[in-house]
C-alpha cells in the first residue's frame, strides 16, 4: 500500500491494482474544454449563476443514423433554451457511441451534451467560465466518491 499527496488537497491511499484517479480536465487559454483523451469526464458542476442548456428544435431521434445531423444548423447559441440550470448543479455528460461528449460548433465554440433524464439531453457550454469538473477521490475502505475540484488556474 501506498500513499499519495494528490493536488495538494488530500492524501489518497492506493492499494496495489488501484490506478492513480484520473486528472481532471483542464480548459485551454480561452477557456473551453476539448481535449479528445479529457472529453470522457462524465461529472461536472455548474458555476456560473445561470446555464442555459439547448437543443436544436429539428434534432433527430437517432442522432446516429448516417446523414441524421446534416441538417442541423451547428450555430449552437442560436438553437432554443430547453433548461436554465443554476449554479452549484451538477450535471452529467451523454457521451455518444464512441464516449465523446464534446461537440463544436461553426463558431469553434465547445459544447458539452450533458444528461436531462433516461432520454432527454440537452447541450450547454463547455467553458471554465460556466463549468468545472468534479474530481474522483479514491480510498481503500470505500467506493470513489465525488468532490468539486479547485477553480481551473488563471
Amino acid at each position: 500500500m501506498r500513499r499519495l499527496l494528490w493536488a495538494g488537497i488530500a492524501t489518497l491511499t492506493l492499494l496495489p491494482g488501484w490506478a492513480q484517479p484520473p486528472t481532471p480536465p483542464r480548459p485551454f487559454s480561452g477557456g473551453d474544454y476539448w481535449v479528445r483523451n479529457e472529453n470522457t469526464w462524465l461529472d461536472w458542476e455548474v458555476t456560473c449563476p445561470v446555464l442555459s442548456g439547448h437543443l436544436a428544435s429539428n434534432w433527430p431521434e437517432n442522432d446516429e443514423e448516417p446523414g441524421a445531423l446534416l441538417p442541423i444548423d451547428w450555430r449552437m447559441h442560436k438553437w432554443p433554451v430547453v433548461i436554465k440550470f443554476p449554479q452549484g448543479e451538477r450535471l452529467k455528460a451523454r457521451p455518444d457511441s464512441v464516449g465523446g461528449i464534446m461537440w463544436k460548433d461553426f463558431d469553434g465554440s465547445t459544447w458539452m451534451r450533458v444528461q436531462l433524464n433516461e432520454t432527454q439531453f440537452c447541450f450547454v457550454r463547455a467553458n471554465a467560465k460556466y463549468l468545472k469538473p468534479i474530481k474522483l477521490e479514491m480510498t481503500a475502505a470505500t467506493e470513489p466518491t465525488q468532490t468539486i475540484s479547485p477553480a481551473p488556474e488563471k
